[in-house]
């Protein structure tokens, strides 16, 4: 599991996914301000998951502890269990939109849909449970190093 996280292919697959990700979910909210596809209602408590999922991906594309992993152990929670209440909420419309494409051309788009859904939850779940913890513990391997380092030039009593 920390392959996922430490080694550099991962690490730079990570940041194209932010990436993607940032630019998708822009012109996502842009077309659909446009063309008021999307309430505003909806828009707003779903930018908000938005802003908070592309804050995890961030944090774990560039290795940065951005609040704390109690926080987003919550979110993943959180963020799991508004996706299944939205796609509870609105599956007639999402059947009628699936039905007025072609078959094929729906579950293309579905099975996309999904892909990226599934390594979201994947993303802040390593964020949360596993990204924390290695950061702690280079971060403490750090400080061991530079106290033996100066350990030399410490003056002892005696």
């Amino acid at each position: 599991m920390t392959a996922l996280i430490n080694h550099p292919i991962w690490q730079k697959l990570w940041k194209i996914y932010f990436w993607s990700c940032l630019v998708f979910i822009i012109f996502r909210y842009l077309y659909g301000f446009v063309t008021s596809e999307i309430p505003m209602g909806i828009a707003v408590d779903a930018l908000i998951f938005n802003i908070l999922f592309l804050l995890a991906v961030f944090g774990l594309a560039y290795r940065e502890k951005i609040f704390s992993a109690f926080f987003w152990k919550i979110f993943l929670l959180v963020f799991v269990l508004y996706d299944i209440y939205k796609l509870n909420s609105n599956f007639s419309g999402i059947q009628r939109l699936l039905d007025s494409y072609p078959a094929s051309m729906s579950w293309t788009a579905v099975s996309i849909i999904a892909v990226f859904v599934i390594i979201s939850y994947f993303a802040v779940y390593l964020y949360a449970f596993k990204l924390f913890k290695e950061i702690d513990k280079n971060a403490k391997r750090k400080s061991d190093k530079s106290r033996w380092m100066f350990t030399p030039f410490i003056k002892r009593k005696g």
